[in-house]
């Protein structure tokens, strides 16, 4: 996107509007005590910030919102106006909208929203009387996350913590609690995980985190939640951090029941649970102007066209506000178009099928593009499925290639249009397939690289010879012309 001097040096006057304070991520206590004891060793009271950074990563994000602080994108000709957004005069024929801040009024080509989005918060009874419990956390709300260390006055014991969603912020923190040593059980009401995934790959992750001892829960809905009456326990100190006071909080009830479909549900039973996270979702968050020029609704996703454009023309919006994928990659690229078409022309297009985006988990899932669903609702019917595990099991023995599951989707020309892949290589090869995508490549030509075997250019080179194959193994119009006069003539 075009820096603040270019900006300013075409007379373009720029407005940053903060209609909230950022929370800077502090580095998260007790990291190093837990990558020093070794495995093995279970720790189960330190902070988490809120994606689980580790210091490094904090340390990288604190230089990086130096550069992004008030006083430096002053520096740099932005005006930065602390205050909400309280009304919004956009006519469709006008050519320019009016945008009041505070007791500020300002006129603006045209206006970009990045507000972002909230948590949103689940419907079950007792919600509102335990929501600020210190044992029921948001992951999703921005807030830190710290899990009480004791129950019922025991010193670091594993806990039993329910996490509600089937997203893949819920399914990475199950996975990432699990292997710190305690007992997770992930609750959905959904009848599988990971809605935008393959159907069958969303079943072998539901294997693999049940195979690590992870309960699994289908189809079920709390519809209550309440804390456990027990008598006082004594406050252990926190051995990880001396001087913080004893985290003890009172275990949850959590209510559950089970739907299939139209069949009639199961009796609700209950369950006792150390601690409960939440990540089910998020709801975009919009200033109370907007929703009646953009003809959103408050709590609905923000509609907008190829150009990141609402129904106004003048109003562009990029980011979670989008209640899109909060994947990295994903928001950079909504950045860049969005901050583009608002200032320039002529407008560029969102792509979201050359976007990769990925899972941490054991092993590692990632998806690019298309899904099969996804292309069938697209009217696009010709289509090509090649699986790695069609390739030559001879050679993989022998260069000790890693398994990877999924498949790699085109058309029967060749052209890309999406890969889903769950293994060691998962996140490599779809990358990969994303820059060939991006660069417009065809399967023909991505046949042709030079890659050893087993490496992510090898197995994408694999897989394009594999589909060579499989065309030159469909009889053609000319094959059959050629076999019926053959046969033709022998029988003369």
């Amino acid at each position: 996107p075009p820096t603040a001097q270019q900006l300013q040096a075409e007379w373009r006057r720029q407005a940053l509007i903060q209609t909230s304070v950022p929370r800077r991520d502090r580095p998260v206590d007790g990291w190093d005590d837990k990558v020093g004891n070794g495995a093995g060793a279970t720790v189960s009271g330190f902070r988490l910030e809120a994606a689980w950074r580790c210091a490094t990563v904090n340390q990288a994000v604190a230089q990086a919102e130096q550069w992004r602080s008030p006083a430096a994108l002053r520096d740099l000709g932005i005006d930065v106006i602390a205050a909400e957004l309280t009304a919004l005069e956009a006519p469709h024929s006008a050519r320019c909208l009016t945008v009041t801040v505070g007791d500020r009024h300002l006129t603006a080509r045209s206006l970009l929203l990045a507000t972002g989005d909230g948590a949103r918060m689940p419907q079950m009874a007792g919600w509102s009387d335990i929501a600020s419990a210190a044992n029921v956390v948001n992951c999703q709300a921005g807030a830190d996350v710290v899990l009480p260390y004791g129950r019922d006055g025991a010193d670091l014991s594993p806990l039993q913590v329910a996490v509600l969603g089937a997203e893949p912020a819920g399914v990475e923190l199950a996975l990432a609690l699990q292997r710190w040593g305690h007992h997770i059980t992930l609750i959905t009401g959904r009848d599988r995980l990971l809605p935008m995934a393959d159907p069958d790959l969303a079943v072998l992750i539901q294997a693999q985190l049940m195979t690590q001892g992870i309960k699994v829960r289908l189809n079920t809905t709390p519809i209550a939640i309440a804390p456990v009456i027990a008598p006082l326990a004594t406050a252990t100190p926190d051995p990880i951090r001396p001087g913080a006071a004893p985290a003890i909080a009172p275990p949850l009830t959590l209510t559950l029941r089970e739907h299939h479909g139209s069949l009639p549900g199961t009796p609700a039973s209950q369950h006792r649970f150390d601690a409960l996270i939440l990540a089910a979702g998020r709801r975009p968050h919009l200033p109370a102007p907007v929703p009646m020029i953009c003809q959103c609704q408050p709590d609905t996703p923000l509609a907008v066209d190829v150009h990141l454009r609402t129904r106004h023309p003048r109003i562009y919006a990029c980011g979670p506000v989008l209640s899109g994928l909060s994947h990295p990659a994903v928001v950079q690229a909504e950045i860049e178009v969005a901050v583009w078409n608002a200032l320039f022309w002529p407008a560029r297009r969102i792509n979201y099928t050359t976007i990769p985006w990925g899972l941490q988990l054991a092993p590692d899932f990632a998806q690019v593009g298309l899904t099969v669903a996804a292309a069938h609702d697209r009217g696009l019917t010709s289509l090509c499925l090649i699986t790695p595990n069609r390739l030559d099991p001879t050679l993989a023995r022998i260069v000790g290639a890693p398994s990877l599951q999924g498949h790699l989707l085109s058309t029967v020309a060749g052209t890309i249009l999406g890969a889903e892949f769950v293994g060691d290589q998962a996140q490599p090869v779809v990358a990969a397939i994303a820059q060939a995508m991006q660069q417009r490549q065809s399967l023909a030509q991505l046949a042709q690289l030079q890659g050893a075997p087993g490496t992510p250019t090898g197995i994408v080179k694999q897989l394009a010879q594999q589909w060579q194959r499989d065309r030159q193994a469909q009889p053609t119009w000319s094959r059959h012309w050629r076999e019926t006069w053959f046969s033709w003539r022998r029988s003369r």
